[in-house]
């Protein structure tokens, strides 16, 4: 599923992941879709702020049951999600040029910016707390 192009089916998949762990009270502070020009590649990035106390393991399985029961996230690989604590360097580089609400799910584009000097090739946030 993921391609060097972000595609609305991904945007509307990684939505609906964020709105599944909503739900189930697993909320991400931090979502956000990053493209490394590296691999050619999209990766879905989630912080939890219990994920340095649970481990990455309690959230992938999490994530893999919610993908599993729900039949519109079926086919998001597991594999283009990234599971980081809200501590880690991307997370706070992030918050550093963007605030959302709570639980919103904004769709926020960063294209070729610079965020305190760091490059930024291409990213879609849709929250940050």
């Amino acid at each position: 599923m993921v391609t060097n192009i972000l595609t609305e089916e991904m945007v509307q998949k990684g939505a609906g992941l964020i709105k599944k762990l909503d739900e189930v009270e697993l909320t991400p502070a931090v979502a956000f879709w990053l493209f490394s020009s590296d691999n050619n590649t999209w990766k879905l990035f989630i912080a939890e702020k219990e994920m340095a106390k649970k481990g990455p393991r309690y959230f992938y399985k999490k994530i893999q049951y919610l993908i599993y029961k729900t039949l519109d996230l079926r086919d998001f690989p597991l594999e283009n999600i990234v599971i980081m604590p809200v501590n880690d360097p991307l997370c706070l580089l992030i918050r550093m040029a963007v605030k959302t609400e709570e639980k919103d799910i904004s769709k926020i584009y960063f294209q070729h910016s610079s965020i305190n000097g760091v490059m930024v090739e291409d990213a879609l946030i849709y929250r940050v707390n």
